[in-house]
């Protein structure tokens, strides 16, 4: 994952979501982008991410899921899960 700048819009992107360079080339490079490592539960990387953070207007996440799933690095997020 990358550094902060000074951006108010984060975008969070599942290494499994298909043709990542050309998505990621595609993002206004104003915003704030983190790719998840694959090996570890995500949503305990975007906590992570978020820890002390202020100012964030938009957190938006790229990822692959299925109904009533998603997923989220190696971690699968449902309803049950939340």
């Amino acid at each position: 994952m990358s550094k902060f700048s000074n951006s108010n819009t984060i975008v969070v992107i599942d290494p499994s979501v298909e043709d990542l360079q050309t998505l990621l080339a595609a993002i206004d490079p104003g915003w704030d982008v983190h790719v998840l490592d694959g090996a570890r539960d995500g949503v305990a990387q975007i906590a992570e991410l978020m820890a002390g953070q202020r100012g964030v207007t938009a957190l938006h996440i790229l990822t692959h899921g299925a109904p009533g799933q998603l997923t989220l690095g190696s971690g699968l997020l449902t309803a049950a899960s939340m």
